[in-house]
C-alpha cells in the first residue's frame, strides 16, 4: 500500500498520520516532501503519527535523519529532531536526558552510539553480532560479520560532537558522510545475510518447482 497522509491541527501542533508503508521509492519521497513543507512553512510542532504505517525501512529512516545534515531555521530543525525521535520511539528517553536541549550531537549520540539503548544502531549490530555467532557456519570472520564488525568500527571512530559541525556550505558534512556510509554498509550487511543465510543450496528447488520468476520470500 502507498504511502498516505493526512494533517490535522490540534491547538499549536500539526499531526500528520501516515499510513501504508515507508520505503525505498515514492514513500520515502513522500515523507521527506511532507516533512520539508511543514518546517519550510514554519510548522514548529508536528507529530507523526505511525501507527497505521505497516513498514519502514532504512531509506524511510534515512529521510528523517537526512534533515540533519543541512542547516536550517531553529525551528525548522526542531521539527525534524522531534520527528525522527517520535519515529525512532525514542522521545521520552531523549527528554529525560536532555531536558529543553535540542541537539544533533545529542541525537546522534542517543541513536547512534548508546550501547545501552535498545533503539540505538551500536546496540542493535551488538546484538546481530551475538546472532550471527550462533547461526551455522560462523566462524568469526563470516562476510556478515566482518561488516558487522566495519560498521562498528566505523561508529566508534567518530566523535558526536564532531558531528554538529556546520562546514562553510551549511552543511554537516561529517554526519553526511557517516550516515551516507553506514546506509551502505547496511545495504551490503543484508545482502551477504540474504546469501549466505537465506538463499536456497544450488541442488534444491522450491515446492513449486524451478520457475525463476518466483521469488523466495
Amino acid at each position: 500500500m502507498a504511502l498516505q497522509g493526512t494533517c490535522r491541527q490540534i491547538g499549536e501542533v500539526a499531526i500528520i498520520d501516515f499510513s501504508g508503508k515507508i520505503t525505498l521509492g515514492e514513500g520515502s519521497a513522500t515523507l521527506r516532501k511532507t516533512i520539508r513543507e511543514m518546517a519550510e512553512g514554519g510548522q514548529k510542532k508536528i507529530v507523526l503519527n505511525l501507527a497505521d504505517v505497516d513498514y519502514i525501512d532504512s531509506s524511510g529512516i534515512g529521510e528523517l535523519v537526512s534533515g540533519f545534515t543541512t542547516v536550517r531555521s531553529a525551528a525548522a530543525e526542531q521539527t525534524i529532531i522531534e520527528s525522527t525521535l517520535v519515529a525512532c520511539e525514542s522521545s521520552v528517553i531523549y527528554r529525560r536526558r536532555t531536558v529543553g536541549k535540542v541537539s544533533v550531537a545529542a541525537v546522534a549520540e542517543l541513536m547512534l552510539y548508546d550501547a545501552q539503548n535498545p533503539r540505538s544502531l551500536l546496540y542493535q549490530l551488538e546484538r546481530l553480532r551475538a546472532d550471527l555467532k550462533d547461526l551455522p557456519g560462523s566462524s568469526g570472520s563470516s562476510r556478515p560479520e566482518r561488516v558487522v564488525d566495519e560498521i562498528s568500527t566505523r561508529l566508534r571512530r567518530s566523535v558526536p560532537a564532531e558531528l554538529e559541525q556546520v562546514s562553510a556550505n551549511g552543511r554537516r558534512a561529517e554526519l553526511e558522510e557517516l550516515l551516507t556510509a553506514i546506509h551502505t554498509e547496511l545495504r551490503d550487511l543484508a545482502e551477504a545475510i540474504t546469501a549466505t543465510q537465506l538463499a536456497l543450496p544450488g541442488d534444491m528447488q522450491p515446492l513449486w518447482g524451478p520457475d525463476e520468476r518466483r521469488v523466495v520470500p
